[in-house]
């Protein structure tokens, strides 16, 4: 648990690990670890306000399977906003993964009801990872079709310099 006393924010962690990858590899300790998630709960004045998921190897996407921890279900309640508790979760996500990685991802959907992740994520220093628009867990090819919903989404990417 990380205590900020100046906004009597806690941010606790919680482990999970895919279970079923364990169950098939017992004995590998590298498999446990990369199927783990770390999820970030942010409490302000003992009331959940806001949550981040860590995943520490995706399977899906441009990093899929390649050792570079993927943020995941970002959410500060309503009532939290405009208070720095996202980002304290951020923070507390790419502290975390800067012990396992040189880099961060996150995957971010493309319509208006995503800026205000935009706009953070661009503040902290997030760019796009070059392979594009990605459409229904695909790279979006030239004039194809598609819907501007929750699955047409780019990736972010974030490489650590002075966090470790």
């Amino acid at each position: 648990m990380i205590y900020i006393p100046d906004r009597q924010i806690n941010i606790r962690t919680m482990e999970f690990v895919n279970t079923q990858m364990i169950f098939y590899y017992q004995n590998s300790q590298k498999v446990e670890e990369q199927h783990k998630k770390y999820v970030f709960s942010a409490e302000l004045n003992g009331k959940t306000a806001g949550y981040i998921t860590l995943n520490l190897n995706s399977e899906k996407g441009p990093f899929a399977k390649k050792d570079i921890p993927e943020l995941e279900d970002f959410h500060v309640f309503p009532e939290y906003r405009s208070m720095g508790i996202g980002n304290i979760l951020l923070d507390a996500a790419e502290e975390k993964a800067a012990g396992f990685s040189n880099a961060i991802s996150v995957c971010i959907g493309l319509h208006s009801g995503y800026s205000a992740a935009h706009r953070i994520y661009t503040r902290r220093g997030y760019i796009p990872d070059g392979t594009g628009v990605w459409y229904e867990g695909e790279p979006l090819k030239p004039f194809a079709k598609c819907y501007n919903n929750k699955n047409l989404v780019i990736y972010l990417m974030k490489e650590f310099h002075d966090i470790k």
